[in-house]
């Protein structure tokens, strides 16, 4: 189906038809002069096709640092289950548990792999400065 990004554009088609039709010696009704018109039209409402489905991937990020003490997690089953009683046909929802690394939950597919603990702590603390 067809979108127009600016549709707004439209709104000059009645004030050209009335410039058309009061001022004739402009001959905007010539069929050359109506193509231009139309393409200019047509270009500044910039038609976009739409060529995807309706379908959404949701991904919820659940925290299980430490820091958090397991609270988001415990309220993560239910929302994914609202989320899955709301989502229409073709719809995804995918929690990602993430702490030092991030993995899917229910499948255990490392999403994102951190820093290994040896390089994050070893920093000097407080940071010097230069």
């Amino acid at each position: 189906m067809i979108q127009f990004n600016t549709p707004e554009w439209f709104f000059l088609l009645p004030l050209l038809l009335a410039t058309g039709w009061k001022y004739r010696r402009l001959r905007l009704a010539s069929p050359l002069r109506l193509l231009l018109q139309t393409c200019l039209l047509l270009a500044l409402a910039q038609p976009a096709l739409d060529r995807g489905g309706k379908d959404m991937d949701l991904w919820v990020l659940v925290d299980q640092s430490n820091s958090t003490a397991g609270i988001p997690a415990a309220g993560a089953e239910e929302i994914q289950a609202i989320l899955e009683r709301h989502k229409h046909a073709g719809d995804r929802v995918r929690l990602v548990d993430f702490a030092q690394s991030a993995v899917l939950r229910g499948r255990g597919d490392p999403v994102f792999a951190g820093e290994p603990p040896e390089r994050t702590w070893n920093r000097p603390w407080p940071i010097p400065w230069p």
